[in-house]
């Protein structure tokens, strides 16, 4: 008897995690580059405003990260995905041909067009 909770075979369950798991890093990986690049870039301004504001250094802080997180989803979902999700799939289907696993699937009687 068929098990029916199994939507997927075991192979696309493989590639689906491996392109899910390079999918997270390289979206995390990019995240924290650009926002280390944009806090660079704008670091005069921060502290500039500090400066003349008067204000505490933990109220700047709280600001930057206000801003931060006002700014981060614009960013994530308009430019970022994209990009990632490319990355993420150029990745698994490298890093399966370098180890041959497209070699053993086409073996085992899997076509590659699926």
């Amino acid at each position: 008897m068929k098990n029916s909770f199994n939507i997927l075979p075991t192979t696309d369950w493989y590639f689906t995690r491996r392109f899910l798991s390079l999918f997270a890093l390289v979206f995390l990986a990019l995240v924290v580059v650009i926002i280390c690049a944009d806090l660079m870039q704008k670091s005069d301004e921060f502290s500039r405003y500090a400066n003349e504001s008067g204000k505490g250094t933990m109220v700047v802080i709280a600001m930057i990260i206000e801003y931060y997180l006002t700014f981060a989803p614009a960013m994530v979902f308009q430019d970022m995905m994209p990009l990632v999700t490319v990355l993420a799939g150029v990745i698994t289907v490298t890093t399966a041909a370098i180890h041959n696993e497209f070699v053993v699937l086409r073996s085992s009687g899997v076509s590659l067009v699926r």
